[in-house]
C-alpha cells in the first residue's frame, strides 16, 4: 500500500535513524492537497509551461488550415503564451536565473518569427501584433 502511494505520487523516502522522511521527485512534483508536517502544499496549477489544453486552444484559434502547427502565426501565439507563463513565474521567483535565460530565448525566437512574418507579409505581421497585443 505504501509502495503504491510512493510510486503513484513520485515519492522517494530517505531513512534517518529509522525515520522515513518524504522527498519529492522534481519531475513528478507534489500531489495536490498533500499535507506535509502540517503545511498544506499548494496546487501544481501554476507552472512555467502551458497546459496541453491551452496549447490546443491556441492552435485552434490561430491555425491557418486544419492541423496547422507550424505556421509562424501559430508558433508566435504559442511562444507568447509560454512567455506570459514564464514571466508570471519569474515575478514569484526572481532568483530563477535559468528560467530568465529560457525567457530570453523564447523572446528571441518570437522576435525572429515576427521578423520573418514581417518580411513575407506586413499585413499578417500587423494583424498578429494587434491580436496578441505585442509591443513593437
Amino acid at each position: 500500500m505504501v509502495a503504491d502511494f510512493k510510486q503513484s505520487f513520485g515519492f522517494h523516502s530517505l531513512s534517518l535513524q529509522g525515520i522515513a522522511l518524504p522527498r519529492f521527485d522534481l519531475c513528478g512534483g507534489v500531489p495536490d492537497g498533500l499535507e506535509v508536517d502540517g503545511l498544506e502544499v499548494e496546487s501544481q496549477e501554476r507552472r512555467m509551461s502551458i497546459s496541453q489544453e491551452h496549447r490546443q486552444s491556441i492552435l485552434a484559434e490561430f491555425a491557418t488550415k486544419p492541423e496547422d502547427t507550424g505556421s509562424p502565426e501559430v508558433q508566435i501565439a504559442v511562444l507568447t503564451a509560454e512567455i506570459q507563463a514564464v514571466t508570471e513565474h519569474l515575478h514569484t521567483h526572481p532568483k530563477d536565473y535559468s528560467g530568465r535565460r529560457g525567457l530570453l530565448s523564447k523572446v528571441s525566437r518570437r522576435r525572429q518569427l515576427l521578423d520573418y512574418l514581417k518580411r513575407g507579409s506586413v499585413a499578417k505581421y500587423q494583424a498578429i501584433i494587434a491580436r496578441l497585443n505585442i509591443r513593437k
